[in-house]
């Protein structure tokens, strides 16, 4: 996960995916691959802080994938590298306060991760 523009593409190659609640389960677990694709959101987000295209992609797949309970409990205790899912959310809003996409898919994802049940 060295290249910025190959792992960009990659996100948003796989963000329509996680837009279908059919979808995100196989998303969220990467279709058996050894890294479940939650954490190879969050691990792109943490490696490419400054990348804001990177960020707003992660923000908004991490806000359709916390629709179910498995995946909210997989971003909120998301430790890979450095914090889970919530610091990674909230530095990445910090960070891009006049990026209006990637706010509302932060604020989707920690709306989302709030909710009790699915």
């Amino acid at each position: 996960m060295n290249n910025e523009t190959v792992v960009l593409d990659a996100m948003k190659t796989l963000l329509p995916y996680t837009e279908s609640y059919e979808n995100d389960a196989i998303v969220a677990s990467a279709g058996g691959l050894d890294e479940s694709g939650i954490d190879v959101f969050m691990r792109a987000m943490k490696t490419f802080p400054f990348n804001e295209k990177l960020q707003e992609c992660g923000c908004v797949a991490l806000g359709y994938l916390a629709k179910n309970l498995e995946n909210k409990v997989a971003i909120a205790n998301n430790t890979a590298d450095h914090g889970g899912g919530i610091k990674v959310i909230t530095t990445a809003m910090k960070r891009f306060r006049e990026n209006t996409t990637l706010q509302v898919g932060c604020f989707l994802a920690l709306g989302n991760l709030s909710m009790d049940g699915e």
